[in-house]
This record gives C-alpha cells, structure tokens and sequence, in this order.
C-alpha cells in the first residue's frame, strides 16, 4: 500500500492539473507531564500523514501514528495553515500553525484523545527534487481519557507532494 501511494504521488506530480496531496513520514519525542509523576521523559512516536491541499494556505491532514515504546496506535485528523504563500526562507519563509484530534488506544481504540496545538515549518530540496519537502514543529499535546498528560514535543519528517502543493 505504502508503494503504490508513493508512485501515484510521483505520477501525479508531473502532471500539470495534479491533485493537492502529500503523504510524509515523521518522527516526534519530547517531555510529557503527568499528575502523579511530574515532567518525565516523553515515548518516541512515529507516524504517516496524508495531506490533502484546500488551497494555498490550508491543509487536511489524516494521521495514523505509533508510539515505539508500547502498542499505543492513534488515528487523527487535523488541519495545517500556512499565514502566506512564499519561496522557503526567501520571501518570509514558509510557516505554519497545525490542530489535530486524536483517537488513542492506550487499551482500547479512543480510551484516550489528544488534543495537539502546534507551529512548524515546510521546507523543500529545490528544483532538483521538488517533489521532496521536509517539515519541522513544536507541538503541544494534551492528553485526556483514562489518564491526563500535557507533553511538549519536536516533530521531524520527510513528505513527498505533487506539484500543487502548497506552491
């Protein structure tokens, strides 16, 4: 499955009305806060995102993730902003504020929900691999169900994009 989004993202990037998509690989960790424990060391996460482009400023973003300390998957769904359009770093740089709801199985598919707030920024490799973007965020991340937790986290990944992608 992974293979054939990565090659119809690749076909669709070279054609001129191409839809708005993105498909990243990302990897996050942090500190986390816990009633009981206080400020611990966060679990490592890694996830995939699809992006679907509303526009040049906005995206909607469907997130499957999986914390690599124990089997605790989460399906979100959330939205990207972008304030402006512009070249990376050229014309004010290209930031972004991000919200995502999570459901989290912890024991039980939403026996948890987290709630993210985040700002990151999308980055590209150039002409020469335009279809190749990076991204970096700070996020927030409340935790609410069968237990409470707040935990500040950075987020890192790759994404591959069609050419109408936030352009």
């Amino acid at each position: 499955m992974g293979r054939l989004a990565v090659a119809i993202l690749l076909v669709a990037s070279r054609a001129q009305a191409s839809p708005a998509l993105s498909l990243s690989v990302d990897g996050e960790g942090g500190e986390v806060w816990a009633h009981r424990a206080g400020w611990l060391r966060d679990d490592d996460f890694a996830g995939l995102r699809l992006g679907i482009g509303a526009g040049a400023f906005t995206s909607i973003d469907v997130t499957l993730a999986e914390d690599l300390d124990r089997v605790e998957p989460s399906l979100g769904i959330g939205v990207r902003v972008r304030p402006w359009v512009g070249p990376c770093w050229e014309a004010r740089w290209s930031p972004y504020v991000r919200a995502q709801v999570a459901a989290v199985a912890a024991s039980h598919l939403g026996s948890n929900f987290d709630f993210l707030a985040g700002a990151g920024h999308w980055g590209g490799f150039g002409e020469q691999a335009s279809w190749l973007h990076w991204f970096v965020e700070v996020d927030t991340v409340t935790r609410v169900g069968e237990y409470t937790s707040f935990a500040l986290r950075i987020d890192v990944g790759l994404a591959v994009a069609t050419s109408s992608f936030w352009r």
